[in-house]
This record gives structure tokens, sequence and C-alpha cells, in this order.
């Protein structure tokens, strides 16, 4: 199994100096837990890293401060280290593999109102620069909000084409134009070919996910068989079941050939 502990505090370090040197912080994990995404359908790692600044004397700032000794019998090193109220830096990962899913890095958010914001081209521009979506993927949202003190570019893709589907979400300092939060949330297309028992199974695993994630496990789900369903008045290839709920509803649940899932009600079954 994957120190995954390890993983997010090499992630988190990776992160800190593409803009800070080596010395200038320390990283410890202050907490672990795991979150369902979506997106995914499954649950990912998280840890939340608490981000000590290393500063030649006290300043007076809100947050935390102690001194740090270390040091060999022949020399002693005394650094006093400072955790702001923003030092905080949050990574994801995948459980099983350690592969890095997303992270929002808190003091990169800093002077974001000092000046003016960033253009929204140049904003989307500098965002698929450093966030790198997938190659077809398309902006769905460009906007630029304030809130709790900062001024953020938020721009989301959405990911249909290509081996791969999902969203991707980058969040810039609107001042600097810094990447402060990145979320790669894809997972592999599906293909739709009835002649593959392995397509018709991953469907239905698919299915039985979203399923009980939104109907609860005291389901009964019909297997999945291939049609056609309606995206945005375009036909698109799909597996398709029905889903008998606890109450007896009747839903009707779809995978398209992108993996988006859809589950509708059936009005007037019983």
């Amino acid at each position: 199994m994957k120190n995954l502990e390890a993983l997010a505090l090499e992630w988190g370090a990776e992160i800190l100096e593409r803009r800070w040197t080596t010395d200038r912080f320390r990283l410890e994990v202050a907490s672990e837990r795991t979150a369902l995404r979506i997106e995914l359908e499954r649950q990912v790692y998280v840890a939340r890293l608490r981000v000590w600044e290393r500063v030649p004397s006290l300043v007076h700032a809100r947050g935390q401060a102690r001194l740090r000794v270390a040091g060999t019998d022949r020399a002693l090193r005394i650094t006093w280290e400072w955790a702001p109220d923003d030092g905080w830096l949050t990574v994801e990962l995948d459980p099983e593999s350690g592969a890095r899913l997303a992270y929002r890095c808190e003091p990169f958010f800093r002077g974001s109102r000092r000046s003016g914001a960033l253009a929204r081209r140049t904003a989307v521009a500098r965002a698929r620069d450093e966030a790198k979506p997938p190659p077809g993927a398309r902006i769905v949202r460009a906007q630029l909000t304030t809130s709790g003190g900062r001024r953020v570019w938020r721009i989301r893709w959405r990911v249909e084409q290509g081996d791969w589907v999902g969203t991707v979400v980058a969040c810039l300092n609107a001042r600097s134009g810094i990447l402060a939060e990145r979320a790669a949330y894809l997972r592999p297309a599906l293909t739709l070919r009835d002649d593959e028992r392995s397509s018709r199974a991953e469907a239905e695993r698919e299915l039985g996910i979203a399923v009980r994630i939104r109907l609860g496990s005291e389901v009964v789900m019909g297997p999945p068989v291939p049609g056609v369903i309606l995206v945005k008045r375009v036909p698109m290839p799909a597996w398709m079941t029905a889903v008998t709920d606890a109450e007896g509803r009747v839903w009707r649940a779809s995978v398209s050939s992108t993996g988006r899932v859809r589950i509708v009600r059936v009005r007037g079954a019983a």
C-alpha cells in the first residue's frame, strides 16, 4: 500500500518550491481523511498540511509562532517559525495509486486585491498553461470572484473527448496570476461496443456506483443494454438500465460514451 502521507508531503513541497526557496518553509500533516468525489464516483485521500514559514524574528501578524531549535553538539541553530492563518496547503491523492488529483495552496492567494485584476483573456491563457487540461477540453466557466478578502479567477473545463472524461478546475490569484488551486477529476472514457464484455461490465460498474450514491444501497438494478440518448439534442450511444428504489419507484439510468451518468425518474411507473 502507498505511503500516502509521504506522497502528500512530497507533492506539497514541490508545489511551494515553484515560488519559494526550500529553506523558507516546513510542512506538517495536520489531518488526514477520505472524501467522496462525485466526479470520480469514489473516495479520495485528503491531507491538510500546515505550512510553517521560517522568519528571522517574530512578526506582528495573526497566526501561530514558535521557536525551533535544531543542530549538533558543535553547532546549534535557532529559528523562528510562523504559521499564519492562511498557512494551509490541502492535497488530494488517489488512495490506490497515489496519483495526484487536486491541491489548494492558501499562501498563493496573498495580495490578490492589492491592484487591478488580470484581464479574462490573460487569466484563461495563463490557467491553460499552468493547469494543462487535456486536448479537446472546453471552457464552461471563467469567472472573477471576490470572497474572504481574496480576488480569484476561477476557470473550469469540461473534458468529453479523447481517452478521458471529467472536469479540470484552476484558480488563479487575480493580481499575480499564480496558480493557487488545481483539480483534475478525470476517468477513462467508456467504449460502447456490445460485442465486448468488458465494456458492458465497466458500464454496469459505473452505473452501480452512481445509482447507489444517488438512490441508496437498497435498489434493484437490471443489466445494462445498449441504446441511444439525446445530449443537447444530439444522439449519443449509451448503456441504459432500469432501477427500482427502496420505495418502489422506477428510474432510468444511463451512461454515455463520454462517461456522463444520468438518472431520471420514470413518471407513472409503479
